[in-house]
């Protein structure tokens, strides 16, 4: 119950500061965009763009998919995760929950996690569009200094590079798919997931950017 208010009380937070919702991100916090190696030459995943909460959560490797919130001052304070990721033994896609139990009290090293075997169809469509957006999104104006609200992170892994874009207070596309993951792990929080309603919405995000007339 009390993260389900949360979710409510974060989404009428983003409306009080809305800017008009095109395609960029416009008028929002900080901004960071970042294509690296997704593995090292010495054998381990390269996990440089984690923070120290997002290491606990989305440990050991980077998935195909993978989103992260991060409140700032609200209650409660714990990130909440997800990834996606095909098991190579029973070769299905797995959705993965990821919280800390105690992370209001400090003690945020005990791991709430919660999987799920999801279709090829919403896996898929799910990193389409997450690719998408990472690629095509672009800042404009000038950065914000905004120290409430949230912080999300979406991550891929495209052949050999794991992509981040990590926004403060997103807005535009980057909104969009945020308030879907937003709605995703509300969902997955209460142990259910509603796949036909998410592959709706994702079929209705176009994120690609419009080529110059000829």
């Amino acid at each position: 119950m009390r993260k389900t208010v949360y979710f409510c009380l974060i989404y009428m937070l983003s409306i009080m500061y809305a800017f008009p919702q095109n395609g960029d991100q416009e008028g929002g916090g900080r901004f960071i965009k970042r294509i690296e190696y997704n593995i090292f030459d010495w054998g381990p995943y390269n996990l440089e763009s984690k923070t120290s909460n997002e290491k606990k959560l989305l440990d050991k490797f980077n998935a195909p998919v993978e989103f992260v919130f991060y409140p700032f001052f609200e209650l409660p304070k714990s990130p909440l995760a997800f990834r996606i990721f095909r098991d190579s033994i029973d070769n299905i896609y797995v959705f993965e929950y990821k919280s800390f139990k105690n992370f209001t009290t400090g003690e945020n090293d005990e791991i709430v996690n919660r999987s799920f075997t999801i279709s090829d169809q919403f896996a898929e469509k799910m990193y389409e569009k997450m690719v998408s957006l990472i690629d095509n999104i672009k800042a404009k104006g000038t950065q914000f200094n905004i120290i409430h609200g949230y912080e999300v992170t979406f991550r891929v892994v495209v052949e050999d590079e794991v992509w981040s874009l990590k926004i403060h207070m997103p807005r535009g596309n980057a909104r969009k798919m945020s308030d879907l993951c937003w709605q995703i792990l509300d969902d997955a929080d209460k142990d259910k997931l509603n796949e036909a309603s998410y592959i709706k919405i994702l079929d209705s995000f176009e994120f690609e950017r419009q080529k110059p007339n000829d």
